[in-house]
Order: structure tokens, then sequence, then C-alpha cells
């Protein structure tokens, strides 16, 4: 459709997915899939979808076998209804443009709720109120610490808008969502009834990327600190026990002598605090069963030595580097979990704030640095859910906070996050660090009771963790056999194997399968240690 200058065009990507664009000045952009950094948008291989389109007299009809998109021909305004003629929403005013942004504005249902928004620190329906879509450096009450320009509505439908410019929404009457910038670009997500808040989210996550999967440890409890204060550089106050990276042995036997499960730590976490011996350290760190982490203030530019030599399993993004956020954060994130994929067997694992859409493929988001207290509880609930509900499901705050705490509200704080997705803790900027034992009893018995009963919910939060992917994505043969004890997947393996499989595997022999032969085929100029090392071991066999 044109109206002057300014063009409108609509397409359909699924029967119950379409997404409709305005150019004012009759171009198409599209700003957030071009250009250098990451990309928005992850699926871009839909297949054809068979739709129909009538003039209507007054209006345009363009449907599916799910859905009718009406378009007014004066004024421009769209409505959506299902196959059964019932209608899932409809605009109030035509979609409006000035220098300060684009908006839509739609005319809410009667008791009609809006969820989303990415993580919103206290918050989880907001109707009625006004959201911020915006990169925010508020970790309390109130921020916006990993926004997402995507929201859906109890009447049965979700909304991404394709772009990385800020903006707001106002869940009132009527219903305003704007973005900063002179085009308007959305998709739409209908489910096929109201009250249906998975079917968009499916769909969403289809589009913009389904969510990481973590390797088991991340799924662990996580330890955080600057174990390096004799750096020239780092800006906390020195501690002689936390004085070389190596220090952070000392934690970790902690763990091990006081019976805490663990996961991972983070060694460096401390502006300026960089680290020392890092292959030493890593090496004693896995003998006690935790994966080495480094906190990133900086760009990415030692991975190799990092992850390869090293043996780093995980990052942690610091606003430091990505504090621009929207294109600059989601780029960093992908970065992060690239470079580990591509030096090691290992699946990226990352933490980061100022996530965007898209940022669930690459990383967990947490909620910032804040007091640990009771209240933080109370707001900490609402923004962790609602980030789920915004296509976020790997969210977190740290464990009783970064300052302040208590051994009671340590205990609280950690009686509930045993049950989320993800955990950690971080010391370093309270009185007292913030490891599970340091309180002194009774704290340290009863936060031992629920990280023991943590890791007894693993296979649950693995089994979760694989099925919000369309399908396990099998990286290596100790991911496959832990697929493989859960009853997510089996495999037929060479007879060469037997020796690697487990105990709670049921081995069926299989003499009688034809002969395989494999194809290896890679271009002549990769130098892909991954495809040379695949050769090496086709070639012994």
């Amino acid at each position: 459709m044109t109206a002057g200058a300014a063009k409108l065009r609509l397409t359909f990507q699924r029967e119950d997915v379409f997404r409709l664009e305005l150019a004012p000045d009759g171009t198409f952009t599209d700003p957030a899939n071009t250009g250098e950094g990451a990309k928005l948008i992850a699926k871009t291989d839909y297949g054809q979808v068979t739709s129909s389109w009538k003039d209507a007299g007054d209006r345009y009809e363009i449907a599916t076998g799910a859905l009718t998109v009406k378009v007014g021909k004066s004024p421009a305004l769209f409505s959506v209804h299902r196959a059964d003629g019932s209608l899932v929403f409809a605009e109030k005013s035509p979609l409006t443009w000035d220098t300060s942004g684009t908006r839509q504005s739609l005319a809410p249902a009667a008791q009609e709720h809006f969820f989303g928004g990415g993580m919103q620190n206290g918050r989880l329906d907001h109707t009625g109120t006004t959201i911020r879509i915006t990169r925010d450096f508020d970790w309390d009450d109130g921020g916006n610490p990993n926004a997402a320009p995507y929201y859906a509505s109890t009447a049965g439908y979700g909304v991404l808008r394709n772009t990385f410019a800020p903006g707001g929404y106002a869940f009132s009457s009527p219903v305003t969502t704007t973005h900063e910038e002179q085009r308007f670009d959305a998709y739409y997500f209908v489910a096929p009834k109201a009250l249906d808040l998975k079917t968009p989210l499916d769909r969403y996550t289809e589009l913009t990327g389904r969510p990481m999967m973590p390797p088991i440890y991340g799924l662990e409890f996580g330890d955080a600190d600057c174990y390096n204060h004799s750096s020239p550089t780092y800006t906390g106050t020195k501690n002689p026990n936390k004085w070389t990276t190596p220090s952070a042995v000392k934690v970790a036997q902690g763990y091990v002598d006081n019976d805490m499960p663990r996961g991972w730590m983070l060694v460096n976490d401390g502006y300026g605090c960089e680290y020392q011996q890092l292959p030493e350290t890593g090496v004693e760190l896995r003998k006690r069963g935790i994966e080495m982490g480094l906190w990133t203030q900086r760009a990415l530019t030692n991975q190799e030595f990092e992850v390869r030599q090293a043996g780093v399993r995980v990052r942690k993004l610091d606003v430091a580097w990505v504090g621009p956020g929207y294109r600059h954060a989601l780029t960093g994130c992908e970065d992060a979990r690239n470079g580990i994929e591509q030096y090691s067997d290992a699946r990226g694992y990352v933490w980061m704030v100022e996530g965007w859409a898209g940022s669930q493929r690459c990383a967990v988001q947490w909620t910032g640095d804040h007091y640990g207290t009771l209240d933080a509880i109370r707001w900490q609930i609402p923004a962790i859910t609602g980030a789920g509900l915004s296509g976020m499901p790997f969210t977190a705050g740290d464990v009783d906070g970064i300052f302040g705490g208590s051994g009671d509200s340590y205990v609280r704080d950690l009686q509930w996050k045993a049950f989320t997705p993800v955990l950690m803790s971080m010391s370093g900027w309270a009185s007292h660090d913030k490891q599970p034992w340091t309180r002194g009893e009774p704290y340290t018995s009863i936060n031992r009771k629920y990280l023991k009963l943590r890791e007894r919910l693993l296979p649950y939060l693995y089994t979760l963790a694989a099925e919000a992917r369309p399908g396990p994505q099998v990286r290596d043969h100790t991911q496959l056999f832990q697929l493989i004890a859960l009853g997510l997947a089996c495999a037929v393996v060479p007879e060469s194997l037997r020796d690697q499989l487990r105990d709670d595997h049921a081995i069926v022999p299989v003499p009688d399968a034809p002969a395989v032969t494999t194809v290896i085929a890679w271009p002549p100029h990769s130098r892909s240690k991954a495809v040379a090392d695949l050769v090496r071991t086709a070639t012994r066999l």
C-alpha cells in the first residue's frame, strides 16, 4: 500500500506469523539485520505461505489458514482476526511517525493484560503502566537491565519490534508502542486462542534464536571475585588473601572442605583485576570440580590462549565493555560464546547485562549489581519471571546481592534461587564474602541443604533446557551420553566406544548393521583445527 511517499508492506513467515513494515520515505530498510555486528533475526529460511487477498470495499483482507489481516483504506487501520472470526487486536489510530520516532496505537480489550519487555526489575504484569525498552544502568527495583522489544498479550498474540533503537511501551488506553527511528518494522505472532502466551513465545524464539543449551556445570552454583589484587591496575581494596590468581584455589578448596556443591568460578571479577598463572589455576580448579571463567571489561583479544590453553569455559560481560547496549552488547555476547566454542569442545556459557532480543541464544541475563536485602528478593521474582515470558529463560540475580547482605537474607535468597534456572554469588564488594559458608552456622548447613537439593534437580533442569530447543545440539561424547542417560536421545555407536558407555545406558548390539562410509569435505582454504582433528581421527579408524 502507498500513501503519498510512504509505503506499507505485509509479509507472512508462517500462517500465524506476519511482518508489517512502514517506510515513510518509500524505501524499506532493515538496519537491525544488515551491516556489521550481530543480527537480531536468526531464522530467515521460512517456507512459502499460502495466502489470499481481496478488496472488501473499504478495506483489504489478506488471509491464511490461521488468520486474516484487515487493512482499512482510509484511514489505514489494521486489525487481526483468527480463522474463526474472533478479534485478536485492532489499531485505535493509524501508524504515525515524526522526528521522535514511529508508534503504533492499539485498542486494548476488556481485561487484557500485557507481559514481556525483557527483564523489567520489580515488574511482571505491565497493564496500566509504561515500560522502557532501552539500555539502562539501573540495577535495582524499577530498572530494566535487559530490555527486549517484545511483548505478549493475554488476547493471544505477541509483537517483536525489529529494531535496536530505544523505545517505550505504554500499556494503557490506547496501548502505544514507540521506538526512536523513522521506520516501523514489527513481527506479529498469533496464538490459536486467547490466554495462550506459549505459542507466541515459541514463534518469537524461533525467529530470534532458540535459548542457548547450557553446559551441565552452567546449571550449578557459580562463584565470582577478583583473585589478583597484586595487579597494579586493580581498583578495589587490596586483600593479601587474594593476591594472585591462584588464590582462587583456596576458595575452591573451601567448597570441598565445606561439602558445598559448585560448578564454576570467575577468577578476575573486578575492575583492573587482570590475571596471572591462568592455566595453572584452571588445572587446580578442575581438580576440585570447578570450571574456570573470566570476567570481561573489554573486547576479547586473547581467546585462543584463554580458552584453548588456560581452559576458560565461562565469560561474564561487564558494562565497561557491553555498556553501549543494543547491537554492541549482542555482538559481544555472540563473540564470547563463539570464542569458547571455537577454541574448545565445550558449549559457550556467558553471563551479561544490557541484553536485547536475541541475547537468549548466547547468554544468561542477570539483574545487575544490588544490595543483599529481603526487599531485593521481592522485586527479583517478577523480574526473572517476566524475563522468562520475554524469551529469556536463563536469568538470575546475585545470591544476596554484591553489596551489604546478612546471613538471613543470604539464606532466604538462596532458598528460592535454588529453583531458578541459574545462580551465582559475587564477592569482594561487601564486608563478608558471599561463599555459602562465610556466615557460619546455622546458615552454612541451611545453604548446603539447598545447594544439594539443587544438585538433585539438575537432571530435570537439564531436561527442560534441552526441551526449550527444537532438538539437543550435541557437540561431544559427554553431552551425548548425558542426553542418552536422561532418555532424550539414542545413538548407534561403533563397538570401539563400548568402554566409554556408562552404567546407566541400555546397550543393544546391532550385528546386522550395514557398513557405513563417511565422506568428509571442506574448503581448500580451511585452517580449522576442528576439521583437522576430525580428519586425523578418521584416518586412524
